[in-house]
């Protein structure tokens, strides 16, 4: 974690560069839940911690299932508010579905609509994409 140019503080969780290793598994997505509990905590955001964990595990979770191999969380801090993003190398853009009831899968950026007060994707360098969300703590 360090500052960044305009006082925001930023940590990179990369695959590639070995900081922390997250592999296309479950147990990754637990990891990436405390890095970004450690990371709102180290930010003074506590009141944005389990929307933060609960975001992050869906972007993860997401990139998991279409990522080819290479997966990369950012966590950003400034002006009281939280943004993580999650780029995968995989192909195809995010799409909010409406899931049926008796579907297994789906939800996930159901719930980051949800719980984030914005979130979106571009396409990342090289190739794959990004999607990101922002948390604002509740005043």
């Amino acid at each position: 974690m360090g500052d960044a140019p305009g006082g925001e503080v930023v940590l990179v969780v990369s695959v590639e560069s070995g900081q922390v290793a997250l592999g296309c598994d479950a147990a990754s997505v637990r990891r990436a839940r405390l890095v970004a509990a450690s990371f709102a905590r180290a930010c003074e955001l506590d009141g944005l911690t389990e929307d933060l964990e609960l975001v992050t595990s869906e972007l993860v979770s997401n990139a998991i299932r279409h990522a080819d191999a290479s997966i990369t969380l950012a966590l950003m801090c400034a002006d009281q508010r939280v943004r993580v993003e999650v780029s995968d190398d995989g192909r195809g853009v995010p799409t909010l579905l409406a899931p049926e009831a008796s579907s297994d899968s789906g939800r996930g950026l159901v719930i980051v609509a949800g719980v984030a007060d914005s979130w979106g994707s571009r396409p990342a360098n090289g190739q794959g994409k990004t999607v990101w969300a922002e948390l604002v703590p509740p005043i």
